[in-house]
């Protein structure tokens, strides 16, 4: 039977009571009496309070952070720390001139880098070197477009102070929320670990800072294939793993996987899904509500192989926060994909 925590008049009145029946005085306000009956009740009040926050730490998906990552750590699940984006970068100068490793370059908003290894400007007048975020500066918001112009922190004789990062390697992660660390903790009470039995893969991919969602194919004897996306690195495309990200996450799975077993990553293709639709009301905050509800919707549900039904879309539209009506023009049917496909939100068009 649920136990229900009485309010601070039902313990008042109940304090009040007992004065009358034990005291024989009913307490008035302005008296003694009355400031220890509120005094009392207070204390009561803060007594419940407390039993109320120790019986919420007692249950993993209600805990709060701190105690969450005690319990997670029973079963060996630990907070993903946030990790540093990783790129090449092209400097520009006079051919010959070295560039020391750890040579530091800023961005615009403080985001510090540092260089990985010592090069020299090549007989075109330019390098290429890898960099990666400073020890500090971890997390998402250290990630870089080709085309970012970074400067370097402490000038160098030679070599032009701004360059362009060239590529990204891999994509820096935030640290694991209590959310995200919820959903593999219970992947990993409800799902004894099998020592490469099914449902392995998926959890050792997940281990790996970014991967948000991540599924397993037996793709023969002694073979598993993993797929997975990186939901936190931006919309649209961006979600599926670069070449260095595919392979940190291959490596990894494979160091956990028996050492009969050889797991490979399949590359899924993007199913990008455009909208057009119109919404009653025709306003920017239904708009912004709408495109929120679709993409929990495509996080919940698009997995590669499966088919996202449009009756559940049309039910996602529905949810939005002020929407009361729409029409939706395209797409009109359910939207399939094959086992190395992805559908993935596109641009939501309103007229």
């Amino acid at each position: 039977m649920a136990f229900t925590v009485p309010t601070f008049q039902a313990i008042l009145a109940r304090i009040k009571g007992d004065f009358r029946a034990v005291l024989g005085v009913d307490p008035q306000a302005a008296t003694i009496e009355y400031a220890l009956v509120r005094a009392e009740a207070a204390q009561s009040k803060g007594q419940y309070a407390y039993g109320s926050y120790i019986k919420a730490q007692s249950f993993i998906d209600t805990a709060d952070e701190a105690h969450f990552w005690r319990w997670a750590a029973v079963w060996q699940v630990y907070q993903l720390p946030a990790t540093c984006w990783t790129g090449t970068y092209r400097f520009t100068g006079t051919a010959g001139t070295p560039i020391p490793v750890g040579t530091e370059l800023s961005r615009a908003d403080g985001q510090l880098y540092i260089t990985s290894n010592a090069v020299s400007i090549g007989t075109g007048g330019t390098v290429d070197v890898g960099i990666a975020g400073k020890p500090g500066f971890e997390g998402s918001a250290g990630n870089n477009e080709p085309g970012q112009p970074l400067t370097l922190s402490t000038p160098i004789a030679g070599v032009d102070s701004e360059g362009v990062v060239v590529a990204t390697l891999i994509d820096g992660a935030d640290v694991e929320t209590q959310a995200q660390g919820l959903t593999r903790l219970l992947g990993v009470i409800q799902k004894t670990a099998a020592g490469g039995g099914i449902g392995d893969y998926v959890a050792w991919a997940r281990e790996v800072p970014g991967v948000t969602r991540a599924w397993e194919y037996a793709i023969g004897p002694g073979a598993v294939a993993v797929a997975f996306t990186r939901d936190n690195d931006g919309p649209g495309v961006a979600i599926l793993p670069d070449p260095a990200e595919a392979e940190q996450v291959r490596a990894h799975v494979q160091s956990k996987a028996p050492i009969t077993v050889i797991v490979s990553i399949t590359p899924l293709a993007p199913v990008l899904v455009h909208f057009t639709m119109s919404v009653v009301p025709n306003t920017a905050d239904v708009h912004a509500a709408v495109e929120l509800e679709l993409a929990d919707f495509f996080l919940r549900e698009a997995e590669p192989g499966a088919t996202l039904d449009i009756s559940r879309i049309h039910a996602a539209i529905s949810a939005a926060a002020g929407e009361t009506s729409h029409t939706l023009t395209s797409p009109i049917g359910n939207i399939a994909t094959d086992v190395d496909e992805m559908a993935i939100l596109g641009t939501v068009t309103f007229t």
